[in-house]
């Protein structure tokens, strides 16, 4: 019987060692990247279901990264990556009228993990907090049922802060999963200057996001999902 229990209690120990056999070790780096989604529908109605308004904005990221491991629990990384968007929408008033919207910007993302282990350590929650800095164009068309289509095109910079929550999964040793959804914080800062105005006319806006876990919202970072590799 004494055996039976040692042999149990040395087989527990070998399990949770492995368990702690993961990437978060001090000293360590690691790489990989994260691809992101998020839809955004709005519509506005009447009491007998007329749309006066819909709009419909699919965004795609892609964020690789290079990370640093401070602790068990805390990363440092930097970002580098980019962010497309592209919104339709139909406005019915007086008349019809159609827009299009692309936006293309790069982003420099300096990035910090916090880790919070559960069970065997391969698994747990983390939050990841990003200070973006981004830059790119974005072209709008305008058409409207009556008249000439109206095109412009904006330059923009934008800056802010965002954290997120996740959850991480190591598969092996040296390789980590992490998906995220949604934003806890988000706040941004853009700037826009139009290309195709003789005075270069610019506009500035600021746009906050609270506890938005979801595909949808302007601000949503939507659906994140990330392989790292340790080495």
């Amino acid at each position: 019987m004494k055996k039976i229990i040692l042999l149990t209690g040395l087989f527990l120990c070998t399990l949770i060692a492995k368990g702690q056999e993961n990437g978060l070790i001090k000293g360590k780096f690691f790489v990989g990247g994260s691809l992101g989604y998020s839809r955004d529908y709005f519509k506005t109605e009447n009491d007998f279901g007329n749309v006066y308004n819909e709009s419909t904005s699919h965004t795609v990221s892609f964020l690789p990264s290079l990370n640093y491991v401070l602790s068990t629990k805390f990363s440092v990384g930097l970002g580098l990556g980019y962010r497309y968007e592209k919104t339709s929408s139909n406005s019915v008033s007086f008349e019809t009228s159609k827009m299009e919207r692309s936006t293309g910007t790069f982003q420099i993302a300096p990035t910090v993990n916090y880790f919070i282990p559960l069970g065997n350590n391969k698994f747990g929650i983390n939050f990841i907090g990003l200070v973006p800095l981004s830059f790119g164009n974005q072209k709008s068309k305008f058409r409207p049922s009556v008249g000439n289509p109206n095109e412009t095109e904006n330059s923009i910079v934008s800056y802010g802060v965002r954290i997120s929550p996740g959850l991480f999964y190591f598969p092996t040793p040296k390789i980590m999963l992490i998906a995220s959804l949604g934003n806890i914080f988000a706040w941004t800062n853009q700037i826009n200057e139009n290309k195709k105005s003789p005075d270069k006319q610019t506009g500035t806006y600021t746009r906050f996001d609270v506890l938005n876990f979801g595909l949808s919202g302007r601000d949503s970072n939507g659906l994140q999902i990330g392989g790292y590799f340790f080495f």
